[in-house]
Parts: C-alpha cells; sequence; structure tokens
C-alpha cells in the first residue's frame, strides 16, 4: 500500500509550506529518514525526511508550490510505476487548474510570499526581486554560520537558490582570498562615484543618428577606463592591458584608447593586467566592493537614473592619489563623451 507524503506543520501558526526543491526525483528509490524535499515556513527552511521506504511516485505539486498543511504532496510507492487513484491535489495547485480549464497546462507555480530580504555584506541590490527572502537548505545555512560565510554574497553573483552546502565553496574560496591579502599586509580601499546615464544614452543616440553606428555599452567603458587609466598614471608611452569580466570568463584588451570605439577588440596578449573592469550594468546590482586581490578592479553598474563607478585597489598597487584621479578621469569621460573622443 503507497504511503502518503504530507505537507509538515513545521511550526504552531503555520498554515501553508512553501515547497523549495524536491531532493529526489520521482521515480527514485528511498529508504526511511531520507530527506525528500525541502521546505519554507516563514521562520525556517526545513528538509522534510521520508517516513518509509519504496519508490518516490505521483508527485503532486512542484517546487515553487504553496501547499496547504496536511495536503498530500506525492506517495512512496511499493514500485517506481505505481499509480494512486484519487485524491485531490493540493489546494494550491488544483486552484490554478481551475482558473485555465480550457487547456492543459503545466504544474502550477505559485508565487511564494516575499518577505524582507536577508542583509548582504557590502552589497546593493535593486530590482522586483530584491525582497524575496535568500532560499538555503538548513544544513547549508547551518555550516555558513559556523564558518561565518556570507550566504547573501550568492545571491549578489547570481548563483541560482536555494543553496546547497556545495554552494559554499565559492565563499570559502572568496574568504581565502581575502585571507591571502590580509596575510600580506595590504589593506583594500574603495572609491565610488555616479554619473546621470541620460549622458552615455545622448551620446549613443547621437553616434546612430549621425554616424548611423550602433556602438555596445562595454566598449564605451573599455575605451574610456583605459584612457583613464593611461592619463591617471601618466603612462603615455606605456601598453595598459584590461582584463575585461565577460560571460566566457576574463577576457584581455590592449591599449583599447588607442583604437576607435567601434573598432576595440579582444587581444592574445599575455601580459599582467593593469587593471580588471567589470560590468554589471545588465544584472541588480548596482555596487559591489571587492577584494582587488589580483589588480586594482573598476566596477561599473547601473541604478534606475546613474551609472555607478566603484574602483577597489590595495595600497601597492596604486597610490591614493592616482586612485582617485583614475575615477575622476573615467567619470570625466562618461559625463562629456563627446569632448574626450576629439
Amino acid at each position: 500500500m503507497a504511503h502518503e507524503v504530507i505537507m509538515p506543520a513545521l511550526g504552531m501558526a503555520q498554515d501553508t509550506g512553501l515547497i523549495v526543491s524536491w531532493l529526489k526525483n520521482e521515480g527514485d528509490e528511498i529508504s526511511i529518514g531520507d530527506a525528500i524535499m525541502e521546505v519554507e515556513t516563514d521562520k525556517a527552511t526545513m528538509e522534510v525526511e521520508a517516513e518509509a521506504s519504496g519508490f518516490l511516485t505521483n508527485v503532486r505539486a512542484a517546487a515553487g508550490d504553496d501547499v496547504p498543511v496536511g495536503d498530500v504532496v506525492a506517495y512512496i510507492s511499493e514500485s517506481a510505476d505505481e499509480v494512486v487513484e484519487g485524491g485531490a491535489k493540493p489546494k494550491a495547485t488544483a486552484a490554478k487548474e481551475e482558473a485555465a480549464p480550457a487547456q492543459e497546462t503545466p504544474k502550477a507555480q505559485v508565487e511564494a510570499p516575499k518577505p524582507e530580504p536577508a542583509p548582504a555584506k557590502q552589497v546593493n541590490v535593486s530590482s522586483a526581486d530584491a525582497g524575496d527572502k535568500i532560499l538555503a537548505s538548513p544544513k547549508a545555512k547551518k555550516l555558513a554560520y559556523e564558518e561565518g560565510l556570507d550566504i547573501a554574497q550568492l545571491a549578489a553573483k547570481g548563483v541560482p537558490q536555494p543553496y546547497h552546502v556545495k554552494d559554499l565553496e565559492q565563499l570559502r574560496e572568496a574568504q581565502a582570498v581575502g585571507a591571502s591579502a590580509a596575510a600580506s599586509g595590504a589593506q583594500t580601499f574603495h572609491i565610488g562615484a555616479s554619473v546621470p546615464r541620460k549622458k552615455v544614452e545622448a551620446f549613443k543616440a547621437w553616434l546612430k543618428a549621425d554616424h548611423q553606428t550602433d556602438i555596445e555599452d562595454g566598449l564605451i567603458w573599455l575605451g574610456f577606463a583605459t584612457s583613464a587609466f593611461r592619463a591617471a598614471l601618466e603612462a603615455t608611452d606605456n601598453d595598459v592591458c584590461v582584463l575585461s569580466s565577460e560571460a566566457g570568463g576574463y577576457v584581455p584588451y590592449l591599449n583599447a584608447d588607442r583604437r576607435k570605439l567601434v573598432e576595440i577588440a579582444s587581444s592574445e596578449s599575455d601580459a599582467a593586467p593593469d587593471f580588471i573592469l567589470r560590468d554589471l550594468t545588465e544584472t541588480a546590482i548596482d555596487m559591489v566592493q571587492t577584494s582587488a586581490a589580483v589588480c586594482p578592479t573598476l566596477t561599473i553598474a547601473r541604478s534606475k537614473k546613474a551609472l555607478v563607478v566603484s574602483l577597489a585597489y590595495q595600497s601597492d598597487q596604486l597610490s591614493d592619489d592616482q586612485a582617485i584621479q583614475f575615477v575622476a578621469e573615467f567619470t570625466a569621460r562618461l559625463n562629456e563623451p563627446l569632448r574626450h573622443l576629439l
């Protein structure tokens, strides 16, 4: 006889539970005590364990469904292909199906209530999803707390939720880099600035209207940042190598300021980078502070009305005067693009 898997009551005042994820797939063989799904209430995210052995079958609710306590969400059967007849689907799922009887629809995805966001260290996120609670397994949360890791940093990097123990490795690596920098005696400093977005948008509109040229934002950042760095360090005769953070990883660009913006292309240079350029304008992140463990890191992000620029550097990479001049030169070019191209 099939054993019912029900939405458990994990709190005294709990009416429903949000299925964060299924830890077992339909048809998987399971044993008593195996964690089969993660459920979130208004107070915690917990793993639900199997109360019988067999095969997970007849799954009736999907990840993302908010299911009333006591509703059957699946069965543990004696065989992987056993079909359990009868029984209503969880109310959260059935409600959507009744709203659209004219066509067959996939299992309903019910949007979970949006509680207050967990605070992130040195990271501001501005988007429609900024109020979403960060989802992580209880074990991942426990280990993160014990090791002093900030799970919110995974969200800032865009790592998909929910988070599990294996995702903590990224935080450990970042922590190791920071510890290495601290051991070397180097201290990281940050400088920030902002420029109205309309300045660059007007420049791009002018290029398109007068020169029939569409230009990618990334090429503007590369050309202006390289030129600004050269001016700040008075490196007139030196090569300037920039590592640009792109989809496939870090891509080198050599002397990008000595080409027309539309002609800037990556190079095969193996020279040590003078600085890293990180473009976050297509993400929800509007500010980030990095460790600059390898070399100065210039980040450009986007808020509702402005381009937000931040520079991370260490004392053995740039002097304070050089760093300030670098940011000032870069933002001046973004603020008046035409003047700096002529």
